[in-house]
Formats: C-alpha cells, sequence, structure tokens
C-alpha cells in the first residue's frame, strides 16, 4: 500500500511466485465521506414489473422457477457451504438479473472463537455471491471476475450481522460483451431499495475450454437460447424468454413472458395477417405447448416454434412434412444420430417457424450444421437456429425452433 495526496492510497497484491515483482491485483482507495453518504435510491427495483421498493414484493408467479441449490450450486458453480447465499431470482434474462442474497448473521464465524468477528472490509460472502449471481446469465460457460473500473460504498456497506429473514438485493445490467469478456453495472441494496455498494463495469471473463451441457430448467433455458442467437445472429438484436406454467393458465405464462421481455399485451398490435408487431423496427413472436410459453422479440423478421415430441410412423411424418421434408428430416436424423421423430418434430417447428413468419413455405430451409442439440439452417436472408431438449419436470422432450433475420442494417 502507498499513500498518495488528495486521500487516495494504491494498493496491490504480489506473491512469492513471481519473487514479488508483479502486481498480481492493483486498485486505487479513494475516500470520500461526502459520495459515500448521498447514494438515491435505486431506480432499478422501480422498472421491474411488480416489485414495489416500500413492500418489495413481487406476484408470487413471477417469481423465477428456479432453486439457486440444485441449478446454480451444483449444476453451474463450484462454491462451498459458506458461500452459497443467492436465495432465488426476481428477474432472470441474459442481460439483467434481479436477485436476493441472504447477508451474514451470528452463525456465520470467519475467525477462531477467541478473535474478533467483525468484517471491517465488508462481507465477503455477500460480495461474493453478488458476483456468481450474474453467472445465470450466462449458462453455457464458467465466468470468473478480472477486474472493475469503480466500486462505491456507502456508509451502511455489506458488513454487520443483520436479522433472521433479512435480505439483500443484487441488481445487474450488461454494458457490452464480446464474447469473450461481459461487462455488468452492479448495485447492491437493501430491502428498502437503498444502494448499499455499486459496482461499476465489472468484467467477467469466460474461462477457457469451459462449457455447460444445455440447460433443462426453463428459466435457464430461456437464457441460454438467447445467448446462442447472440452468437449465431449476432445483429438481430434477440431477446427470448420461456416460461413455465406448471399446471398453470397459459395466458398467464403469456404475460409472465411479456413482461420478462419489458412487455404488456397492450404493447402488442397486429397487422392485417395477424402477426403481432410491437414497433416500427422490433417484431415478437410467441408459441407454447407443454405448459411452456416461449417469446422471442427481435429486431426484422423473427418467428419462434415449440412442439413436443412425439413418436410417429415415418408414413404419418411423410404425410405432414411432405416428400422433401422428410428427406431433410431423415438428414438432419443421420447428422445428429437421432430417431426419425426426433428429426422430424425439429422440421416441422422450423417449418412452423417459417410460416409464422411470413416467408415463402415452397422453398425448402438449407441444413448449415448440426450436433446432437443443435441444428442451424438457412432460409433465404434469414437463419434459423434448432434445438430438442428434455427439461426436467413431467414435459415431453420438445423441439425448439427460433427464426431471425441474418443481416439488419
Amino acid at each position: 500500500a502507498l499513500n498518495q495526496p488528495e486521500n487516495r492510497m494504491s494498493l496491490a497484491v504480489r506473491c512469492e511466485e513471481t519473487q514479488f515483482h508483479m502486481n498480481h491485483f492493483s486498485a486505487t482507495a479513494v475516500f470520500d465521506d461526502s459520495k459515500a453518504n448521498h447514494f438515491e435510491k435505486s431506480q432499478a427495483l422501480d422498472e421491474i414489473a411488480g416489485v414495489n421498493i416500500s413492500g418489495v414484493n413481487i406476484a408470487e408467479e413471477d417469481i423465477v422457477t428456479l432453486d439457486p441449490e440444485k441449478h446454480i450450486y451444483r449444476d453451474l458453480l463450484f462454491h462451498g457451504r459458506r458461500f452459497q447465499r443467492l436465495i432465488r431470482y426476481r428477474k432472470l434474462q441474459a442481460r439483467e438479473i434481479l436477485a436476493e442474497i441472504r447477508p451474514r448473521d451470528n452463525q456465520d464465524d470467519w475467525f477462531g472463537a477467541y478473535l474478533p468477528h467483525e468484517l471491517t472490509l465488508g462481507d465477503p460472502a455477500a460480495r461474493d455471491t453478488a458476483i456468481h449471481a450474474i453467472q445465470a446469465c450466462v449458462p453455457h460457460a464458467s465466468l470468473l471476475p478480472i477486474g472493475a473500473k469503480a466500486i462505491v460504498f456507502s456508509n451502511n456497506y455489506i458488513s454487520k450481522p443483520r436479522k433472521h429473514g433479512d435480505f439483500y438485493f443484487v441488481h445487474a445490467r450488461e454494458i457490452s460483451n464480446n464474447g469473450e469478456t461481459y461487462t455488468y453495472d452492479m448495485e447492491i441494496l437493501s430491502e428498502s431499495g437503498e444502494i448499499l455498494e455499486r459496482w461499476r463495469e465489472l468484467k467477467l471473463k469466460v474461462v477457457t475450454g469451459s462449457s455447460f451441457p444445455v440447460p433443462t430448467n426453463p428459466a435457464l433455458l430461456g437464457v441460454y437460447l438467447e445467448r446462442k442467437l447472440e452468437s449465431f445472429a449476432p445483429k438481430a438484436g434477440s431477446e427470448v424468454s420461456l416460461q413455465w406454467t406448471n399446471g398453470g393458465l397459459t395466458e398467464n405464462a403469456r404475460a409472465k413472458a411479456l413482461r420478462a421481455l419489458s412487455l404488456a399485451e397492450k404493447d402488442i398490435k397486429r397487422r392485417p395477417d395477424g402477426k403481432p408487431l410491437i414497433a416500427a423496427d422490433k417484431n415478437i413472436s410467441l408459441a407454447h405447448s407443454c405448459n411452456l410459453t416461449l417469446a422471442l422479440k427481435g429486431r426484422g423478421a423473427v418467428a419462434c416454434d415449440i412442439e413436443a415430441i412425439d413418436q410417429k410412423d415415418d408414413s404419418v411424418w411423410r404425410d405432414l412434412l411432405g416428400s422433401d421434408g422428410f428427406k431433410l428430416a431423415q438428414l438432419v436424423a443421420t447428422e445428429t444420430n437421432t430417431d426419425v421423430s426426433t428429426a422430424s418434430t425439429r422440421i416441422w417447428s422450423v417449418h412452423e417457424a417459417i410460416k409464422k413468419a411470413g416467408l415463402q413455405t415452397t422453398t425448402r430451409p438449407t441444413l448449415v450444421s448440426a450436433d446432437k442439440n443443435w441444428v442451424f439452417f438457412k432460409h433465404g436472408a434469414h437463419k434459423i437456429a434448432s434445438l430438442t431438449v428434455e427439461l426436467e419436470g413431467d414435459c415431453l422432450p420438445v423441439s425448439i425452433a427460433l427464426l431471425c433475420e441474418e443481416d439488419n442494417n
């Protein structure tokens, strides 16, 4: 540490492995009480549908159906019990989260029995949880934090033990990514919406070679679909929401899917042919199957379809798809090493997406590439991504097709 003028201090971490010649971590601490004391209340909670900053309640059906212990800590992360503070998500999209995290309580002992228990620099487990909660935004690869432009603390920063049942909010919103480094602005808030800490340009880097299987949880799968479309058709500006009704009404899942995309039913207009529109340059498509509602929003033409995979005789599929469509299904079955019914359901969902987009259905889509889970097609100036997945619960395996424009200038 080196004391600097104007209430600043330069900090660095070095280690014996590099003979203490290299700064493995560096920062400048700025001691300015005037800034720390006067955080405004965050608008983030008001912007997210259903959150009331005074009562901090959200309709129960809008809580993200995801179990952090199972879907985050077991499937995506490596953290031990001390750091497993994530309670639940109130909003989970590829570029934004609002989550609840458990603060430190009197049972969290970091030091020996005869040592002071005060955490002078704040609660490291709560901060770690705030950061690793963002992992759900990138469910296909492991992320590690590598830096932040600035971290600003209020006088009530996360350090003191809290009462049982208390929680913090963490709100993070992506400001950029290049596929390798994801940059987020993040706030840690009290239950009443008071900003306790603000992290500007928190950078999270993909661990080279890391990958995770296709999520089987619908909420994580929706995020995964959006990230996949982002790499497949980066100019389409696509956003995806996948909601599970758990036996509820389709209308409720539809409304929830729209809210996840910052939309409501009143925002949707209809063309004379019935196709939904939300703005001059943006479109939306919705699909329903097997207690699931899928929504896709993007620039230019977009369309989506979701179908339960059911076994049918080849003759039935040949009649449904036509001769050319069935031949394409047989090719896909060979390329993906799956049965003909699974491949035929793919082609059916792809054809449905093409029809929803108002495109020429007499032209067969062209196969671009395929693996066990994903098949990619082109149809004129449009791209189509097709995924088959077996979701958790009692839902049948499903085929999902996502269509978007290849180029938007």
